[in-house]
């Protein structure tokens, strides 16, 4: 425990999370929208997490009232670079009470979190930012932080009647939604490469999937957490809420019944207490082909392998589309790094918007060891950015 005048610094204890969620809804609010936190969500998120230690969470407390006032989380995770695991800090959840800012808090608190990354040897940090909010200027580069790669972001309506309920001016654009819904749709119907791949979509997430999640995305992509069988029953099964409840989404060859393509649909509200709105929004996360089978398959005719790679992956936007309006969203969106080439042409060519999204940030914490030049495409965690619920 370290204090500064009337502000101290500790780690987290048992029966802060009234306390952080107050303080994180509070400043992510000042945004105009975002994600809201209860005490119950945030205990799922963070204290129940497989490898959950009490230093990962830093909070500041104004002791004249004994609240708290400013957050930090940083935990460290194995991720595979280069065919070569290691150790990398991610910071969550910067946050100070409105009225506290520009008093070095949140500073203070990236301090704490990095020092808890040099105990657990570390290699690198990483985080995600606003490359024009004062944060990144006043508190990320200052510690040693640079831009890595400018993240995108898609987003789609889904279910019509719950967007025009949840947002009622968007109904004078309803014609063209429709005809968007449409087009999505008849994505799948048109799409030939049905007839050699069948499509399973189910409410549940199954080990199945967690292990070909993981054997494609450790051979095609870099900067990829390998999801453990604890951390999948935490974030898949174990879920707090119905809401976040997964379903499923598995594209397999008929003649083999080999799964070669999937996804994940979740769903959460996103609010603005300033607007008075509260949206329903779908998240895209764990997508997956398996470009390999694709090659193999096409070995003969090289031609064929574009083609057919941009009709799977645009038959599983599509799928992740239908899932999403099953699901009774409004929206929903997929967030993936420039580099991501064939996912992002599939999400604009399946009826997707896109819009440039935060930055993702690294620090390099050993001065022996620079962060490596990726030779494979950047996965981006979606555990950065919505705390895998």
């Amino acid at each position: 425990m370290e204090k500064n005048n009337q502000i101290i610094y500790r780690n987290y204890l048992p029966g802060d999370e009234k306390g952080i969620v107050e303080v994180y809804n509070l400043a992510f609010q000042q945004n105009i929208m975002g994600n809201l936190k209860t005490p119950n969500i945030f205990h799922w998120r963070y204290i129940d997490y497989p490898d959950f230690k009490p230093e990962q969470i830093n909070v500041a407390i104004d002791s004249e009232i004994n609240k708290i006032v400013g957050l930090v989380i940083g935990n460290v995770e194995k991720y595979i670079i280069n065919n070569k695991i290691y150790k990398i800090g991610v910071i969550n959840d910067v946050s100070t009470y409105p009225g506290y800012n520009k008093r070095g808090i949140a500073k203070n608190l990236m301090k704490m979190a990095l020092n808890h990354f040099k105990n657990e040897d570390a290699d690198f940090s990483m985080l995600t930012a606003d490359p024009n909010y004062h944060a990144r200027k006043r508190i990320y580069v200052p510690l040693g932080f640079f831009n890595a790669m400018r993240i995108k972001v898609y987003f789609h309506f889904s279910n019509l009647i719950t967007l025009f309920k949840q947002l009622p001016p968007l109904i004078a654009l309803s014609p063209l939604l429709i005809l968007i819904k449409f087009i999505s749709n008849f994505q799948i119907l048109k799409n030939k490469i049905s007839k050699k791949y069948k499509v399973e979509i189910q409410n549940s997430a199954s080990e199945e999937f967690r292990l070909r999640f993981n054997e494609v995305c450790k051979m095609q992509f870099d900067c990829f957490h390998e999801l453990t069988k604890e951390e999948w029953n935490w974030c898949r099964l174990k879920c707090p809420i119905k809401m976040f409840e997964p379903t499923e989404i598995r594209i397999r060859e008929r003649n083999t019944n080999k799964l070669i393509a999937g996804a994940i649909v979740q769903s959460g509200y996103i609010y603005s207490t300033t607007l008075g709105l509260k949206l329903r929004m779908g998240v895209a996360k764990n997508i997956f082909v398996d470009e390999r089978n694709i090659f193999n398959a096409n070995s003969k005719n090289p031609k064929k392998i574009n083609l057919e790679l941009k009709n799977i992956y645009k038959l599983l936007f599509s799928l992740i589309s239908k899932a999403s309006i099953h699901r009774k969203d409004s929206f929903i969106i997929f967030m993936s790094g420039i580099d991501f080439s064939m996912a992002n042409w599939a999400a604009i060519n399946s009826g997707w918007f896109r819009f440039l999204g935060p930055v993702h940030m690294v620090k390099e914490m050993k001065e022996n060891l620079h962060f490596p030049r990726l030779s494979k495409i950047f996965y981006l965690d979606p555990g950065e950015n919505f705390g895998k619920w």
